[in-house]
């Protein structure tokens, strides 16, 4: 097992790593990967994708002026993913809630996105 530098496997530790396995491993687990990717990348998932720039550097303002800036939709989807994974594992095994402080969410969500595409892509979903 390849472990240095706060590495596990390729992945930022041993947590995220394992989520990962317990996802990929789990029927169930696999099925929901999917169906939560497939909704992160949905022409209907539209969050919000101005803010005020003001209000960005710290400056609240309710009023709409040219210095609104867009937001990576990207980083909205796997921050979206992200968290539906967090709540689905904490929902899925409720006694492991103390050992998922240090899963990297973010990481596992960008993996299971591209994966995803890759299969829309090669038409395999």
């Amino acid at each position: 097992m390849n472990q240095r530098n706060g590495s596990f496997n390729g992945w930022t530790n041993y947590e995220t790593w394992n989520v990962k396995l317990w996802l990929d491993n789990d029927e169930v687990g696999c099925h929901d990967q999917e169906k939560l990717a497939r909704e992160a990348i949905s022409p209907d998932f539209m969050p919000i994708t101005y803010i005020p720039y003001d209000w960005v550097n710290g400056k609240e303002s309710t009023e709409y002026d040219q210095s609104w800036k867009v937001l990576d939709i990207w980083a909205l989807r796997v921050t979206f993913l992200a968290d539906a994974l967090k709540n689905y594992i904490e929902e899925s095994v409720p006694d492991i809630e103390a050992s998922l402080y240090a899963v990297n969410w973010h990481e596992i969500a960008r993996a299971i996105l591209l994966d995803y595409i890759n299969k829309l892509i090669l038409n395999k979903v």
